[in-house]
């Protein structure tokens, strides 16, 4: 694990960054170099393809696997953004690759959600929602099991991002009851009373104390990687913590 993650983890990233080939010209070459040319098109965004996919099948193992080190590593360098770009491509396989990473981020950490919520990083997955809503496919499948995810858990930061932000899009109606199942845990969520010894407020700052949390981790902390990751790996042992000295419902 230490190998791998101190030698071989950054160009994980090269794939996900690099421009797709561009299109050959519509015109002005003869029929057999234009034909060559868009088989060479193809082979080499097929070949991108496939490897943005191996890599995320890894990203995705490291984010399960390998703690705070892969979580300072993804969000310090932006990973998330550049998968949830990769949502609206046409390859479909490249896209259920990309939903099953953001998947995994969601199941992992709370640093992960925040991190979505501030930057709108499940706006691409709503878009592709809307454009597959209608479709029974696997893309359309792994929306709604990301979502019912969601409600099921009841990712409160998530749920209430969600519903807030794309009411109109979850309110159309849909062959499966997720979107509206999903509105109705938020609705659920704004009429729960307040636990004794919990208050709004002290969620509000909860909150709070993840952004700054974030915010160091993405901008390093202003003192290298080493104290960045020492300061997030602090912040995830306090956080669990807290989270088990919490009152059960």
């Amino acid at each position: 694990r230490g190998v791998f993650s101190d030698h071989h983890r950054a160009r994980l990233r090269l794939p996900l960054a690099e421009e797709p080939p561009p299109a050959p010209p519509p015109a002005g070459q003869e029929p057999a170099a234009r034909r060559a040319a868009w088989q060479d098109f193809l082979r080499r965004r097929q070949s991108l393809g496939e490897a943005r996919a191996q890599v995320l099948e890894l990203l995705g193992l490291c984010v399960q696997q390998h703690g705070h080190r892969i979580k300072y590593f993804v969000l310090r360098h932006r990973v998330v953004d550049q998968v949830a770009r990769l949502l609206l491509q046409r390859d479909k396989v490249l896209a259920l690759a990309a939903l099953r990473f953001l998947r995994q981020c969601v199941a992992a950490d709370d640093m992960y959600k925040t991190y979505m919520v501030k930057h709108n990083l499940l706006g691409e997955v709503m878009e592709l929602l809307r454009v597959h809503e209608r479709r029974d496919n696997l893309v359309h499948s792994a929306i709604l099991e990301l979502l019912d995810y969601v409600r099921q858990r009841n990712l409160r930061p998530l749920v209430a991002y969600l519903a807030q932000r794309f009411r109109p899009l979850l309110s159309r109606p849909h062959p499966a009851p997720t979107c509206s199942l999903l509105l109705q845990r938020y609705a659920e969520n704004e009429m729960e009373p307040v636990r004794p010894g919990a208050t709004k407020r002290g969620r509000d700052e909860e909150e709070a104390d993840d952004e700054a949390a974030l915010e160091q981790v993405v901008a390093g902390a202003g003192a290298g990687a080493g104290s960045a990751l020492q300061m997030l790996s602090d912040y995830g042992d306090d956080h669990d913590e807290a989270k088990r000295a919490r009152p059960s419902p």
